[in-house]
């Protein structure tokens, strides 16, 4: 056999290999789930996540675009289930670590802003 034909032979092989897993995963995930998790947004580098997980992240990044800091603390797990049509049982936890990473980085964020702002205060006092 050719080298040619060798790479062929492979690709097919891939390519139905692409296929089983996908015809798999449909049936343990929504199709939303499977859309968020192979297309995800607002996404950066991330190491070998679950698709599950980058489906969560994805989606906690929609649904809290726009909103407020306060607002967006109120988006909850189930919300993040909600949009992705559920999950299977073993992984309903990646909806509630991709909120946990939210309210950890907002939580991060106010605190930080909150130092900024008292120290631009006690600059303008030192000023005057």
């Amino acid at each position: 056999m050719s080298e040619k034909n060798e790479s062929y032979d492979f690709d097919e092989l891939t390519k139905m290999m692409e296929e089983e897993i996908l015809e798999e995963e449909r049936g343990i995930y929504t199709e939303k789930t499977l859309e968020e998790a192979y297309n995800p947004k607002n996404v950066g580098e991330l190491e070998a996540p679950s698709g599950a997980s980058m489906a969560c992240g994805s989606v906690v990044t929609e649904l809290v675009k726009g909103k407020t800091i306060e607002e967006a603390l109120t988006v909850e797990d189930k919300d993040v289930l909600s949009v992705l049509g559920g999950l299977p049982e073993e992984n309903i936890h990646c909806s509630v670590l991709a909120m946990d990473t939210l309210r950890a980085a907002l939580e991060d964020y106010k605190s930080k802003n909150k130092s900024k702002n008292k120290n631009k205060k006690r600059n303008k006092k030192e000023r005057r």
